[in-house]
C-alpha cells in the first residue's frame, strides 16, 4: 500500500504549512470582507421589510397576527424597527455551504457572523446565518 505524504487538496479540503520562529508568536490572521458582496436584498423602510417577511402569508397583517406569539420573530422585528427608527437600512445577505466563495462557506459553517465580528464592527446583526 502506498501512502501519500505531502499536500493533499481537493474541493472539500486544503492544506497549508506555516513557519514560526517561536511557539509564543501569534499565528492569528484577520480577514476583511465586505458583507454587502453577499447582498441579496436591501430594505430602506420598515414596511418594505415587513412585506418581505410576509412573503409566504396572505398579507403583512396576517404575518404579524401569526407571528405575535413567536418570541424569536418578535425579537427580530423589534431590532429591525429600532434600526429603521435610528435611520439605518437593512441588508439581507445569503450564504450557503454550496457556494464557491470560501468566505460564504466559512460564514455558513462557522458559529455565525457574530463569531467573526470585532469590537470595532460598525454594524448590528439583526438575524444571523445560523439563527432559527
Amino acid at each position: 500500500m502506498k501512502k501519500r505524504i505531502g499536500f493533499v487538496s481537493n474541493s472539500s479540503s486544503s492544506s497549508f504549512i506555516i513557519a514560526v520562529k517561536d511557539e509564543k508568536v501569534s499565528t492569528k490572521i484577520t480577514i476583511e470582507y465586505d458583507l454587502t458582496d453577499l447582498e441579496s436584498e436591501r430594505f430602506n423602510t420598515y414596511q418594505e421589510y415587513l412585506e418581505h417577511c410576509a412573503e409566504y402569508h396572505d398579507s403583512v397583517e396576517d404575518f404579524l397576527k401569526e407571528s405575535k406569539d413567536c418570541n424569536h420573530t418578535q425579537t427580530i422585528l423589534a431590532k429591525a424597527k429600532k434600526a429603521f427608527d435610528e435611520g439605518k437600512i437593512l441588508i439581507k445577505g445569503e450564504v450557503s455551504s454550496e457556494d464557491e466563495d470560501s468566505i460564504s462557506c466559512y460564514l455558513y459553517t462557522e458559529e455565525n457572523i457574530r463569531s467573526v465580528m470585532t469590537k470595532d464592527t460598525q454594524f448590528e446583526v439583526i438575524q444571523d446565518t445560523n439563527e432559527y
